[in-house]
């Protein structure tokens, strides 16, 4: 490497950039959500995860939350 080189300071626009756009939070106290996958909040196929989150893809969302058994 060169040391009479100049290093580009790239730090310096870390911020300068908009933040992601996240949807909304929702809060539900009681919902209905089936799972047939074999994971530990999966209750006799209900989720009973306190909460989860589900991946980008709208035609078939992937829980994220997801804990092998």
């Amino acid at each position: 490497m060169d040391k009479n080189k100049q290093v580009v300071d790239k730090t310096k626009k870390i911020f300068s950039a908009e933040p992601p756009i996240y949807a909304p939070q929702r809060d539900l106290k009681t919902i209905g959500i089936g799972c047939k996958a074999h994971c530990l909040f999966n209750d006799e196929g209900k989720c009973v995860a306190n909460g989860i989150t589900l991946n980008d893809i709208k035609e078939k969302p992937l829980c994220m939350t997801f804990l092998r058994k």
